[in-house]
């Protein structure tokens, strides 16, 4: 479960992130409206911690949008310090799933989200990694979209099609390469790819590197 924390306070944005981490969930943050609404483009979540009270905005307004954007498919948890009874049946209203006043019992906040995830995660094969390398991006399983230099997208590409052994894949990547081409500057064009694909996305490649060979995608499911 991929989880987006909007929190515009650093020490308690670390905290919630430190926490749910440790639980097992896949996190990223944001600390305004205008970060989560580009995050929100960017990766798909299946749950979204809003604080209400940011700086270039009230989440309580943006509430119907999120709802009307993401539909059910997205929980929405709100974490406020503000705790006024109608302003927390103005958040359900408007399209919250569940309302915590600050300071959250973290447990409490875990099982909310354990019960969000047992909502909206269906009976349903896992969602693979998909290649286009036309437009020169990788989508990870969690709907993350990861934007690749030619080169990359072109040893990917190889690799899709059964391709191993560095050999092969350096006379793919040869028109990209302004030097002569080596085993190095394959092995570094791949550890720079698996570095990228885990920072944006929290997920890693499923890349093997094979001894003495070469490199494999172990997702027969890449399309």
């Amino acid at each position: 479960m991929r989880i987006l924390v909007t929190e515009d306070h650093p020490d308690l944005q670390l905290e919630l992130l430190d926490y749910l981490q440790a639980q097992g969930f896949a996190t990223d943050a944001a600390d305004s409206l205008a970060s989560m609404n580009q995050k929100l483009q960017q990766c798909q979540y299946q749950a979204l911690l809003l604080d209400l009270s940011l700086p270039d905005g009230d989440g309580m307004l943006a509430l119907p949008m999120l709802r009307q954007q993401h539909g059910l498919a997205m929980g929405i948890l709100v974490v406020s310090a503000r705790g006024q009874p109608q302003q927390r049946a103005q958040a359900i209203q408007n399209g919250a799933d569940a309302y915590l006043v600050k300071p959250v019992f973290l447990p409490e906040l875990v099982a909310l989200l354990r019960q969000l995830q047992q909502r909206l995660t269906p009976d349903v094969e896992p969602l693979a990694w998909q290649l286009d390398p036309n437009r020169g991006c990788l989508r990870s399983p969690q709907g993350c979209t990861i934007a690749l230099s030619p080169s990359e997208a072109k040893v990917l590409l190889a690799l899709q099609q059964g391709q191993q052994s560095k050999a092969t894949l350096l006379q793919e990547l040869a028109p990209y390469l302004q030097q002569t081409p080596d085993y190095r500057r394959l092995d570094t064009l791949i550890c720079r790819l698996r570095q990228k694909v885990q920072q944006s996305s929290g997920e890693a490649l499923p890349l093997k590197t094979i001894r003495n060979l070469g490199y494999q995608l172990l997702d027969t499911e890449l399309k």
